[in-house]
């Protein structure tokens, strides 16, 4: 799981049934697209000739229901997810930049001299003998 904290039992179980749910649904759609595009690459005429039969109209007429009838349950269950993100992830403010570092805090951090610091930061290319890390 990307998300490890300290969570209730129940609400892990949820946010795990939830997320495999969500992984789920990615993965159907990506094998109906592949069968999909291997269906109509080898056999397009055949589905064509046999998805749209004038003789019983009313077979297609429940396809074409069926399928509608789950997309839009699909559908509801994308709207679910999305919502549920942006409920539970939306208030995060990911773009918070770090604030600045002053000249006097990389001075005492790397226990440098003013003069060492100011050469270090005004030439183009510094190379250090020793390492400065602590």
């Amino acid at each position: 799981m990307i998300i490890d904290g300290r969570q209730r039992r129940k609400k892990k179980n949820i946010e795990k049934t939830i997320t495999a749910a969500g992984w789920s649904y990615v993965l159907f759609s990506l094998t109906q697209i592949i069968f999909s595009i291997l269906a109509w690459y080898f056999n397009m005429e055949f589905l064509l000739n046999n998805l749209i039969v004038i003789e019983s109209i009313y077979d297609t007429v429940k396809i074409v229901v069926v399928t509608i009838i789950v997309a839009s349950f699909v559908l509801g269950i994308l709207i679910f997810w999305s919502r549920y993100n942006r409920t539970k992830f939306g208030s995060f403010n990911r773009r918070k930049f770090p604030k600045d570092v002053t000249d006097t805090e990389l001075i005492n951090y790397f226990n440098l001299d003013s003069q060492m610091f100011n050469n270090m930061k005004n030439n183009r290319v510094t190379v250090l003998e020793k390492n400065i890390l602590k």
